[in-house]
């Protein structure tokens, strides 16, 4: 049995498939290749590809995605673990890959670009909300806020986004969910304790809260515990997360950051 081989049409289509799965394996270890770089990885490593068909030797093919790696990567001195970790990233992307564009084809009878793109769209949905979805966990913060006599636990979201400040001390702000809010204060609490206002701005608005200093703030994060005292607490109108996940998003400075 004989089979036609076009192997310039095979060296474009995995030109395609290399720039893809380079860039997805970045995506994976959050790195930051340079798109001619990618480029030219993925020339490399379908070039390498073509060689190996061309001559018999396909089962090669885990050394042509490694010379796609250090291409795009550069030829930079990085340790021996870093390297390690970024081609099995590659390889674990080539086989996700090649599993979601084989079931396209079985299932759906798509051609090779057609499930290439898709494939594609799939596994970078997948990887980026993946990779969000860590950023987001990694970023939680257990805290405990006390007002008077009132100690109220909660789950906090570090967000280095949040560079909230009180006007007249440069202060760091924090921002409290309203329903975090009632647990803490009372009905009137403006007269009681005093309050300040907190400009912000953020997308297409901008206003002010109303801020409580709170008598005391304890934050337990990445493994440290960070307590501060008298800290400047805002109010914020609206729900901070979808599923109150979030009672708190912190300042980074209330998190043992600056």
């Amino acid at each position: 049995m004989y089979y036609e081989f076009y192997a310039d049409q095979f060296f474009l289509e995995h030109v395609l498939t290399d720039c893809i799965l380079l860039s997805l394996s970045a995506l994976v270890t959050h790195q930051a290749f340079r798109l001619h770089r990618i480029v030219l990885g993925g020339v490399a490593g379908a070039f390498l590809m073509t060689v190996c068909v061309c001559i018999g030797w396909p089962d090669l093919w885990p050394l042509c995605m490694l010379s796609a790696l250090i291409c795009a990567a550069g030829m930079q001195r990085r340790p021996f673990r870093w390297w390690g970790a970024q081609f099995f990233a590659l390889i674990f992307v080539t086989f996700c890959f090649g599993g979601v564009l084989e079931a396209l084809n079985e299932w759906y009878g798509f051609p090779v670009l057609a499930g290439t793109a898709v494939a594609a769209g799939i596994l970078y949905q997948g990887f980026r909300r993946h990779s969000e979805q860590n950023g987001r966990a990694g970023s939680q913060a257990h805290v405990s806020v006390t007002v008077g006599e009132t100690t109220v636990q909660m789950t906090g979201l570090v967000d280095t986004g949040n560079q909230l400040t009180e006007p007249l001390t440069g202060r760091a702000v924090s921002i409290l969910s309203p329903g975090q809010a009632e647990k803490l204060l009372k009905g009137g609490w403006e007269q009681e304790r005093g309050m300040c206002l907190i400009p912000y701005h953020s997308i297409g608005k901008s206003g002010w809260m109303k801020a409580v200093i709170a008598d005391r703030m304890e934050t337990v994060y990445g493994g440290k515990t960070v307590v501060t005292e008298r800290p400047v607490l805002a109010v914020s109108a609206g729900t901070l997360s979808l599923k109150a996940t979030y009672g708190i998003i912190l300042h980074p400075a209330h998190a043992g950051g600056r």
